[in-house]
């Protein structure tokens, strides 16, 4: 369903073995059949919660997108293998997916995708939702993982860690991450932010290694922490995400 339309619902599935995606716009009454459609099964649809005629398409051949209302679609690059895709709400720009390979996340609309496997022990991701403040990835293998949201402006999402890494965890509402880093690094002097493409975003001296770090200064997006210390390093990722309001 479309929120910026609640009168709009769309459905996809198969028909004669091709990919179908169907669309209603009096709240399920009549349906209408897209122009076209992704070329192989539907599995998901999820609806740009501002503009009812942008969808993605869930596929084995990976996540298409229409922004004409299904007169065109775009393969995104996500690879293969793909069951379920969904929409941040609130923060349309972030856009994740799940299949055989685990879960991504896109913070560009489906542009670019980042793997967020850390912490998944099965990779076989069959479903996607959210629950309150978190994402939750079902899988294959009868078990289910989640990741904690923050909630208002400046929110954080922290994908799972393990104890011995860099752990970095939402203050919620406010923006600001609780750090803490292992002490086999040694005592932390800088923690660096750097966006997908490798430039430093935000660097910060916390006051040890157990630390309030304040990331409200960072745009939307997906960010590589690294906290150095005096004998080495670790290393984590967080996703920050805006709530429009």
């Amino acid at each position: 369903m479309a929120q910026a339309e609640t009168n709009v619902i769309y459905a996809g599935g198969h028909v004669a073995g091709q990919g179908a995606v169907y669309y209603s716009t009096n709240y399920g009454r009549n349906w209408t059949r897209t122009t076209t459609s992704p070329d192989d099964t539907v599995f998901s649809l999820a609806v740009d919660e501002e503009d009812a005629s942008r969808v993605y398409a869930a596929t084995p051949r990976g996540v298409f997108v229409t922004s004409n209302r299904g007169v065109s679609w775009t393969r995104l690059p996500t690879g293969n293998g793909l069951r379920s895709v969904v929409a941040l709400p609130g923060s349309p720009d972030t856009v994740f997916c799940g299949g055989g390979s685990g879960v991504q996340v896109s913070g560009d609309r489906g542009q670019t995708w980042t793997s967020m496997n850390q912490g998944l022990t099965s990779t076989r991701v069959t479903c996607l939702g959210f629950g309150p403040g978190r994402l939750v990835a079902g899988t294959a293998d009868a078990a289910c993982f989640a990741w904690q949201f923050g909630t208002g402006v400046g929110n954080v999402s922290v994908p799972p860690v393990e104890e011995d890494r860099l752990t970095l965890r939402p203050s919620l509402g406010s923006g600001v991450l609780e750090m803490c880093a292992p002490a086999s690094i040694g005592r932390v002097a800088r923690v660096r932010f750097m966006d997908i493409s490798g430039k430093v975003a935000l660097v910060v001296r916390p006051e040890g290694n157990v630390s309030s770090v304040d990331a409200r200064a960072l745009i939307p997006g997906i960010y590589f922490v690294e906290a150095e210390g005096e004998r080495g390093r670790a290393v984590n990722r967080v996703l920050i995400v805006r709530q429009r309001r």
